[in-house]
């Protein structure tokens, strides 16, 4: 019984020859072929698979300055639409006020948006929403169920970008950050008043277009960078 247990196994490990002889197996033909046809790649190979997969290029970089300008230009009017305090907001009356407090704050129904959020996840399509969320709240209040736009003693609305008068010139492409980075050459009052001429764009591509993560002023004097977003909050 051993013996024939072990002539078994010599059949399916080994295999046989016509006249039920055990023999030794041997790789065909075909299993070699695929052997040396799947062998290691070649040095200049692993080069160009290296470089594809860290040599990114944005569609970005392939535009025209005309073509780039169009394709942000949703984010820069909404961007534009957030800096100016406006956030495209429609109210019953602009001319008389809903209600007026005791410190003569007043506020206006909003009739385009249902809530804060609304607000953010309008604005949040073009804009990264750690940019402008701190001014959704600050901007707008619910009373009783509605959506207020707020307007107190200090001045709204006082600057904004001159976005029909840019020019966006590709910079480069951030592969750290995943971000592509547009310098805009122009100038508006308020970067005239404090001497800031160009700034900078951090773009990043979303599903149905592309976002602004980030934006910059760069003085002439000093390029040292100085945040939108700061001077939102002050």
């Amino acid at each position: 019984m051993k013996r024939l247990f072990l002539i078994l196994l010599a059949l399916v490990l080994g295999g046989c020859n016509a006249t039920g002889d055990v023999t030794e197996a041997t790789p065909s033909t075909e299993i070699i072929t695929t052997m040396e046809t799947t062998s290691a790649p070649t040095e200049e190979t692993v080069i160009a698979q290296a470089t594809e997969a860290t040599s990114y290029q944005s569609p970005l970089s392939l535009m025209s300055q005309e073509e780039l300008y169009e394709a942000l230009l949703p984010c820069l009017e909404a961007y534009n639409y957030i800096v100016n305090d406006n956030f495209k907001v429609e109210v019953a009356n602009w001319y008389d006020a809903d209600i007026i407090d005791e410190d003569f704050t007043e506020y206006y129904k909003v009739t385009n948006y249902a809530d804060e959020q609304d607000v953010i996840d309008t604005f949040s399509q073009y804009v990264a929403t750690d940019l402008f969320e701190n001014e959704v709240y600050f901007n707008f209040e619910m009373i009783d169920g509605t959506l207020y736009l707020v307007r107190g003693a200090m001045g709204y609305g006082n600057w904004g970008i001159d976005i029909y008068g840019l020019t966006l010139e590709y910079d480069h492409y951030d592969e750290e950050k995943g971000v592509d980075v547009v310098t805009v050459h122009g100038t508006d009052g308020h970067q005239e008043s404090i001497g800031r001429q160009i700034y900078t764009l951090e773009i990043e591509t979303v599903d149905d277009g592309y976002r602004i993560v980030s934006a910059s002023y760069i003085t002439d004097d000093t390029f040292e960078t100085y945040l939108i977003s700061d001077a939102l909050e002050q």
